[in-house]
């Protein structure tokens, strides 16, 4: 498998193509950046707004598990809080998550990204 590919020479068993990929990445951006600002910043605002649906699918997901006392509640090793506490925070992550997705899509571009359009 590519990922798993490892270099018989490496010290903390981390795989090459996984560095390359993680230096790929921000040289990437930073070329991106000096070609073209609004394109960064459009693909910033989309990967912002995937990380806030990604937690938006787990909060109802939890949300859901405490009401229904669903899961595997009696293992040890996992923490959790206690019922009310945990479905409060719950049910505040999944409006205040609701509501920053909400404003992080209807904003009009910054001023100073005016002149680009």
């Amino acid at each position: 498998m590519w990922s798993l590919t490892l270099d018989s020479q490496e010290k903390h068993g981390v795989s090459s193509n996984a560095i390359a990929l993680t230096l790929i990445g921000p040289i990437t951006l930073s070329l991106l950046n000096l070609l073209s600002p609004v394109a960064l910043n459009a693909i910033i605002s989309l990967v912002i707004i995937n990380l806030m649906v990604s937690y938006l699918l787990v909060a109802p997901t939890s949300l859901y598990d405490r009401c229904t006392d669903g899961g595997d509640t009696h293992n040890e090793h996992v923490y959790r809080l206690t019922s009310w506490r945990g479905t409060a925070v719950d049910a505040f992550s999944i409006i205040f998550i609701t509501a920053s997705l909400v404003i992080a899509m209807s904003v009009d571009s910054p001023p100073y990204l005016q002149g680009y359009y």
